[in-house]
């Protein structure tokens, strides 16, 4: 809705000094802010950003047009958030292609038909397709072969890991666990004991 704003620092959320913050552009994020940050902190961190407010019925419009074009390619969909699904595509190959080829294509038709990028990630499991997508942002697109996924997983740091939040990866890291190799080769009881 603003695109002269592009490539601009922009948090989205609250008034201009009030409330949290929702979402923020890439340009914001490298200077720091977050989502769930108060709008105070997230201004004093990045001056220059434009503050906007949330628009909740522009969101969930925009949302129910990408679950449609995402439907269009499979009907095993599974809605994560307003912006994020999963999709099962093996039923889907004969048709679109390989799933690279399906997740060029969703991209493709997200850019032409809404203006909008679109992250994708590719895998054997949902957790490791969401790292993937994680990886691929902004607009880009990650395949995480099915017999490279502990290689992949390894190299990352434990916060990677989806459901590892703040507390729990600085608890793991006081305990010298940064990186998932670490954290698979902990025992069972201790991550038990610890968490």
């Amino acid at each position: 809705r603003a695109p002269h704003l592009r490539g601009h620092p922009v948090i989205v959320g609250g008034s201009s000094m009030r409330g949290v913050v929702s979402s923020a552009s890439y340009e914001a994020r490298a200077m720091g802010v977050h989502a769930g940050q108060p709008i105070s902190q997230a201004r004093r961190i990045c001056p220059r950003a434009v503050v906007l407010p949330t628009s909740h019925g522009v969101y969930a419009e925009v949302s129910r047009q990408v679950m449609e074009i995402l439907g269009r390619y499979t009907p095993k969909l599974e809605r994560v958030s307003v912006d994020e699904a999963f999709l099962d595509v093996s039923g889907a190959r004969r048709l679109w292609g390989s799933p690279t080829q399906i997740g060029h294509e969703i991209r493709r038709t997200v850019r032409a038909e809404l203006g909008l990028p679109a992250s994708v990630g590719i895998a054997a499991t949902k957790l490791v397709a969401k790292i993937a997508s994680s990886h691929a942002k902004p607009d880009g697109l990650l395949l995480v072969p099915q017999e490279r996924t502990v290689e992949f997983l390894h190299m990352l740091p434990v916060g990677a890991l989806w459901g590892v939040g703040p507390r729990t990866r600085a608890q793991l890291e006081r305990r010298g666990i940064r990186t998932i190799k670490q954290l698979a080769e902990e025992p069972e009881s201790s991550l038990v004991s610890m968490l």
